[in-house]
């Protein structure tokens, strides 16, 4: 019914998979906030070679903009507070936030 006695291989093996699955879970987390962060870079840069008056954007290009300096998006806010949001952005020069790029090393560490 039961197998042999536990040795100190099997405990630490057993520390070692529950260590490497955190590890893991961690690293998907992580790649899959770097993998939505590229495609809200993507999606702006796509709307600002449409070289649009700032005036002129509509919702969805002005959400495009606004996902890619992470601001948080707020169920219920107007294109006219999103508009000024993004001028204001525009206005303090500011860049999106750095992020890092997901890459197939970092896949080939996720499935090791």
């Amino acid at each position: 019914m039961g197998g042999g006695p536990l040795t100190s291989d099997d405990i630490f093996t057993s520390a070692h998979v529950e260590v490497r699955d955190k590890e893991v879970a961690d690293m998907v987390k992580d790649r899959d906030r770097c993998l939505q962060l590229e495609k809200y870079e993507r999606n702006a840069t796509a709307v600002l070679a449409k070289n649009k008056n700032i005036d002129d954007l509509n919702v969805g290009e002005l959400d495009a903009l606004l996902a890619w300096h992470q601001v948080e998006k707020t169920k219920g806010v107007e294109k006219a507070d999103k508009l000024n949001q993004w001028k204001a952005i525009v206005a303090d020069e500011k860049q999106p936030p750095p992020f890092s790029k997901w890459t197939n090393a970092d896949d080939e560490i996720l499935e090791i």
